[in-house]
C-alpha cells in the first residue's frame, strides 16, 4: 500500500472515478450532481407534533454514530414531509430537517430551526445542550443553521481547505424527497454538497453529548484488498473491497481525530476486484 498525500484516486478492476463527482462503470457515467443542497423547504410556522414522550432523554453520541443514524433514513429511502413523524428505534421524529438532526444527535425533543424558543439558534444561544462554534471548528455531526433550515455536516470536500472548501452534508430538502447525503444522489438528483459561499451563510452548532473519543476503525471483510493514504493535511483515508464487490471509503475527520462512517463509491453494475490508492 502506498501513502500518498492531497486528494486520493482509486483505481479499480472495474471503477473508475471521474473528476469530483463522476463516476464511470464499465464505460457507462453515472449522474450525480454537485450543486449546493437547495433548494429547501422551510420549516416556519410548522407545529411540533411529534409525541417524543418515548424518546427518553438526550442522548449521548460518537460523531460516527450521529453521521450512522443519519444514514438510516438514507438507507430506508425515508422522504420529506413536514406535517408526519417517523417512528423507529431511534425514537420519534419529525421527517423534515430539524427532525433529521434531532434523531441524529438523539434528542429528547424535535427541536425546530425557525427561530423560536423551541429552536436550535435558542438553545445554542443559552448554552441548552448546545452551542455555536466558529466554521473552522466544524467536525462529522455538527450542525449548520440558517433561518428555517438545519443540516448535519459530514466533511469538507478539501480537508486541507476548510475555509474555502465546499461541504458535504446530510440534508432534508424538499416535500417528496429523500435524504441528501454524501454517497448518493436524492430521488430528486441532488447530492448532499454545499458550496463554501453556500455553507457561509449558515450559522454552525455543535451538540454538548457528542463524545470526542476516537472511535477504533472496525474490521470490515475485504477479502485482503484495501489501500489507504495520508492526505496532505494529516488525514489517514481507507479504501477497501467489499464482499460484494462494492468500494468503500472512510477517513480521519481530522488528523488523528474520529473516523467517518463507511461510504460507499459503488459500481452500479458489475464488480470491483481491487483498489489501489495513488496522488490525484
Amino acid at each position: 500500500m502506498k501513502t500518498q498525500l492531497a486528494r486520493t484516486r482509486i483505481i479499480a478492476s472495474t471503477l473508475a472515478i471521474v473528476g469530483a463527482f463522476g463516476l464511470t462503470v464499465g464505460g457507462v457515467a453515472l449522474k450525480t450532481t454537485a450543486s449546493a443542497a437547495q433548494p429547501e423547504t422551510s420549516d416556519f410556522g410548522i407545529a411540533n407534533t411529534c409525541d417524543p414522550s418515548g424518546n427518553g432523554p438526550n442522548e449521548t453520541k460518537t460523531r460516527s454514530e450521529i453521521l450512522a443514524r443519519a444514514q438510516k433514513w438514507v438507507d430506508i429511502g425515508l422522504t420529506y414531509n413536514a406535517g408526519a413523524c417517523h417512528d423507529d428505534s431511534f425514537g420519534h421524529y419529525r421527517r423534515d430537517c430539524s427532525g433529521l438532526v434531532s434523531m441524529a444527535w438523539g434528542l429528547e425533543i424535535n427541536l425546530i430551526s425557525d427561530g423560536s424558543a423551541s429552536s436550535f439558534t435558542a438553545y445554542a444561544a443559552s448554552g441548552n445542550g448546545m452551542y455555536f462554534i466558529s466554521r473552522a471548528e466544524l467536525q462529522p455531526g455538527d450542525a449548520l443553521v440558517r433561518p428555517g433550515h438545519i443540516e448535519l455536516f459530514s466533511h469538507w470536500e478539501n480537508p486541507g481547505s476548510p475555509g474555502s472548501s465546499a461541504a458535504f452534508v446530510y440534508s432534508f430538502n424538499s416535500t417528496g424527497e429523500t435524504v441528501q447525503n454524501p454517497n448518493a444522489i436524492s430521488n430528486f438528483g441532488n447530492l448532499g454538497r454545499n458550496s463554501s459561499a453556500d455553507v457561509d451563510s449558515y450559522r454552525y452548532v455543535r451538540y454538548k453529548s457528542i463524545s470526542e473519543a476516537a472511535q477504533p476503525l472496525p474490521v470490515i471483510s475485504s477479502g485482503g484488498h484495501s489501500a489507504s493514504s495520508v492526505h496532505v493535511s494529516g488525514q489517514v483515508e481507507v479504501y477497501a473491497v467489499t464482499p460484494s464487490g462494492g468500494i468503500v471509503h472512510r477517513f480521519e475527520s481530522s488528523p488523528g481525530g474520529p473516523w467517518s462512517n463507511w461510504f460507499q463509491f459503488g459500481p452500479a453494475t458489475g464488480m470491483v476486484k481491487s483498489v489501489a490508492a495513488s496522488r490525484h
